[in-house]
């Protein structure tokens, strides 16, 4: 009688696990950064690429400071920290996970 009982919970496990596995397709949290990460991503990217075109026109444009990185490059105020030098932000949040 014992091993009805084990193969009974077995088999309502195993269907719990189906059922749960077919049941809607919610978004995690993790899922949810992750789209919101390369969402902001893509956005930096344009902007970067429109600055690019204006950058382009000004005279010594191909000697420009171009510094890459995360979110603490992104929030660098790069006009105080380096006055005076043609430094061009590409800093992007949560670089890492995209």
């Amino acid at each position: 009688m014992t091993k009805k009982y084990i193969v009974l919970a077995f088999l309502v496990a195993a269907v719990m696990m189906v059922l749960g596995s077919c049941s809607g397709s919610a978004e995690t949290p993790r899922e949810a950064a992750i789209r919101k990460a390369k969402a902001w991503y893509d956005q930096r990217v344009q902007s970067f690429r429109r600055e690019n075109d204006s950058l382009q026109s000004l005279p010594g444009a191909a000697t420009q400071i171009v510094l890459l990185g995360d979110s603490f490059t992104e929030r660098l105020d790069v006009q105080n920290s380096f006055p005076g030098l043609p430094v061009v932000n590409r800093g992007i949040s949560s670089d890492h996970i995209v």
